[in-house]
């Protein structure tokens, strides 16, 4: 699917998604490419548990990684090219079917205004919870989420979350099904939207767009920049987060599971 037609099935048909990239791939074969989460072999089984489910109301979200990279700048397709190696696209294929038509995961990410206005439908005056890292910080500080009908948030370690995971999930439980759930978790986003979507709620495993946000106020583009308050993966130094003083997102706080 394009991103806009990601977006229409979430919003239209009330569709959940489990985004899968590089990290959630190399996760499941015991190779883990960030710090944020460590290899884990049960977060591996639930992986690949998630991805090949063939649950109607849940989409699987991938990058287009494996065929035509002519739409690509020169810059990323070469950067696509030394990711998909033989040995990284075979195992990519033990888990994918080449049959199935999957969601596309960068729903994530924005860069331009019109990608922006796309992903706000997602949240238009719905009742939402958030469910991220302590250092995420979904929002604060800028205005990508002002057409929330409101905002509730669980706090979740910013690295190796999947260790809360069980804790996680039953604050997740303890909150009414009526709410859009989103989630930016790095990998355990994926089991969760999933565990979620299977108990009625619809989760977005929404991943980066909140920084994405960021770094196109910054740079009007997807260019990376830093965001000194916001835990950043994929940016140098980015897990150096500094502390904020901000009344309503304390307010917003429901559960904090992160120091459990």
């Amino acid at each position: 699917m394009t991103e806009e037609e990601t977006i229409d099935e979430i919003v239209k048909n009330r569709k959940s998604i489990c985004r899968f990239g590089d990290g959630e791939f190399s996760i499941m074969f015991g190779n883990s490419r960030w710090r944020f989460q460590r290899d884990d072999a049960k977060l591996a089984e639930r992986l690949r548990e998630v991805i090949t489910t063939d649950e109607e109301n849940i989409l699987i979200g991938l990058n287009d990684f494996y065929g035509d990279l002519s739409h690509k700048t020169e810059y990323d397709a070469a950067g696509i090219r030394s990711y998909i190696t033989p040995q990284i696209r075979a195992q990519h294929m033990e888990v994918l079917n080449t049959e199935r038509v999957y969601a596309h995961a960068c729903i994530s990410r924005s860069g331009t205004i019109e990608k922006v206005r796309n992903q706000k439908r997602m949240w238009d005056n719905k009742e939402c919870l958030f469910i991220e890292g302590d250092k995420t910080r979904m929002g604060v500080g800028n205005d990508l989420f002002d057409n929330a009908k409101s905002i509730q948030r669980i706090l979740c370690p910013s690295e190796n979350a999947f260790d809360k995971y069980d804790e996680i999930l039953e604050e997740a439980l303890k909150t009414s099904c009526n709410k859009t759930v989103f989630i930016a978790l790095g990998p355990t986003a994926s089991v969760l939207a999933y565990d979620l979507a299977k108990a009625g709620y619809h989760a977005i495993d929404i991943g980066h767009a909140d920084l994405a946000y960021e770094w196109f106020l910054r740079t009007g583009s997807s260019e990376m920049a830093a965001v000194k308050y916001k835990y950043n993966n994929e940016y140098d130094g980015g897990y150096i987060v500094e502390d904020i003083q901000d009344e309503k997102y304390e307010s917003e706080i429901i559960a904090d599971v992160s120091k459990v």
